[in-house]
């Protein structure tokens, strides 16, 4: 199977999913999360790793995963509004329903 990596635009990971070893009790599989600003102003990178691969250890489909991420993010979104927002490029606050995800199994 393969590596969790996560890629955005703070950082770009490569591994060679081919080669990567995982052990037998984490089935979760690879998968490549695709998300707005607004996402990762919400939640950081490990926070998004675990809280797709817990969904998927449930059972969940990409679909689901996806759609429970949204709903996460965008509570979390909402706490990082009342805090001030999370600046985006030019400085402006990032609205926490400019949400976008996409959850790819690679």
């Amino acid at each position: 199977s393969g590596a969790l990596t996560v890629i955005n635009s703070k950082q770009v990971t490569k591994n060679d999913l081919s080669s990567s070893r995982r052990r037998s009790s984490d089935s979760v599989g690879s998968f490549a999360v695709i998300g707005s600003h607004a996402l990762w102003c919400a939640l950081d990178d490990q926070e998004v790793v675990s809280y797709v691969s817990d969904r998927l250890r449930e059972g969940a489909t990409l679909q689901e995963a996806a759609d429970r991420l949204a709903s996460h993010a965008q509570t979390r979104g909402e706490l990082v509004d009342t805090l001030g927002g999370c600046a985006g490029g030019e400085g402006d606050a990032v609205p926490s329903d400019d949400l976008t995800i996409v959850i790819v199994g690679v």
